[in-house]
């Protein structure tokens, strides 16, 4: 969920300056005026722009980084279906009941993966704000974004970690 509410905020925010016909339709302000809504927000926006749409994925860098020796034995502890107590698991516990969501569906070897699709996530969002004056090109490059994703993913072999005492193994099996 905070993926998600970090790419729309991020989007929202960085259209924010354009102001494509938000302000003139919905509030009937005009843009760029002294005093104006737009021009009132502005300073507020760049600065949950930048602090929203970089802080997030900064601040999972420096999580997965600082704590990279603890995930990876937390995530093989996992898989052996260890590790739900502190007295199972004295190393990694509290890295586990604090940021557990943000590494637990990769392997333990490709704990930094959340990393690249948030980056995939930026690439996409920037496309769209960056190039929507020329649809072909936009889609052309968020296609050369979506395949060296598609292309890269298998390469490093990050697929999706599973260990038997997963919700989603859980469903997949047994419908199997």
């Amino acid at each position: 969920m905070e993926k998600s509410t970090w790419r729309l905020v991020g989007r929202s925010l960085a259209l924010l300056p354009q102001c494509l016909t938000w302000c003139a339709q919905v509030v009937f302000e005009p843009c760029w005026e002294a005093g104006g809504i737009q021009m009132t927000l502005l300073p507020f926006a760049i600065v949950t722009l930048i602090a929203y749409s970089f802080g997030y994925p900064a601040f999972v860098g420096f999580v997965v980084h600082k704590n990279r020796d603890a995930i990876m034995e937390d995530q093989l502890l996992r898989a052996q279906d260890m590790g739900r107590t502190r007295l199972d698991n004295p190393h990694c516990y509290d890295v586990r009941k604090r940021y557990h969501r943000v590494y637990y569906q990769y392997k333990p070897s490709h704990y930094y993966w959340a990393l690249c699709i948030l980056g995939r996530k930026f690439l996409i969002a920037f496309t769209s704000l960056m190039f929507n004056k020329n649809p072909a090109f936009q889609l052309s490059v968020a296609l050369l974004v979506m395949f060296a994703a598609c292309t890269f993913t298998p390469i490093v072999a990050a697929a999706v970690f599973m260990s038997h005492n997963c919700w989603c193994c859980h469903n997949q099996m047994r419908y199997k």
